[in-house]
C-alpha cells in the first residue's frame, strides 16, 4: 500500500482523544486516523443505494400509497 502525506484540521479534543486512545494502545495516531477513515468509507458504501433500486423503492411506495393510507387509518 503506497501511503500519501495529507494535512487536515481537528479540534482540540479530537487531538485529545486521539493522543490518549494512541498512548493506551500503542498504536500510532496515524494508523488510528487511517482506520477511521477506512470505517467511514465502508459504512457509506454499505449505506449508499443505488439510483436504480431508489427509483424501484419509489416507485413500489407510490403504486401502493393507497393500501398505505388504508392501513394508516386501521
Amino acid at each position: 500500500m503506497s501511503l500519501k502525506t495529507i494535512t487536515t484540521k481537528i479540534d482540540e479534543n479530537q487531538l485529545k482523544e486521539l493522543k490518549n486512545i494512541s498512548k493506551k494502545t500503542k498504536w500510532p495516531q496515524s494508523v488510528i486516523i487511517r482506520w477511521g477513515i477506512d470505517f467511514i468509507l465502508n459504512q457509506l458504501k454499505e449505506d449508499v443505494l443505488s439510483p436504480e433500486f431508489r427509483s424501484h423503492v419509489e416507485t413500489v411506495i407510490t403504486e401502493d400509497k393507497h393500501l398505505l393510507n388504508k392501513l394508516s387509518k386501521i
